[in-house]
């Protein structure tokens, strides 16, 4: 098993118009433990969620560990894959912002929407 960490979401608007309020960060946060990780979020999973802190950077972002089997392979990001309720998104400036979220998993991918994360290390995240 390696480790992997790395900013997973950020309060940012991303390339879609949308960006998550800080409620739904911490709900992020609170839900990450365990989740699985997959590859843009399609078959089995390749690894689980160790750990989250919250981390400031440049704003209010979160940074995860992920303790995951395989080779590492740089260049990838970790991203949120998750549900809401309609009723708690609302518009502000022309962006959606989600404020309550269900954290489902979380897929690696190569061109996250959210130009604000940082690709996946090999690491250990400091609490």
């Amino acid at each position: 098993m390696t480790a992997f960490i790395g900013v997973v979401a950020t309060n940012n608007a991303d390339a879609d118009g949308e960006r998550f309020s800080d409620k739904a960060l911490r709900c992020i946060y609170e839900q990450a433990q365990g989740k699985p990780v997959t590859v843009a979020f399609d078959g089995p999973p390749i690894g689980s969620i160790v750990m989250s802190a919250l981390h400031e950077i440049d704003n209010f972002a979160i940074g995860v560990q992920v303790l995951a089997e395989g080779e590492y392979r740089g260049g990838l990001y970790l991203v949120p894959q998750f549900s809401f309720d309609p009723a708690t998104v609302t518009e502000e400036d022309g962006i959606e912002v989600y404020h309550e979220i269900k954290l489902m998993g979380f897929g690696l991918t190569h061109d996250p929407a959210d130009r604000h994360l940082t690709p996946i290390v090999k690491g250990r995240l400091e609490v």
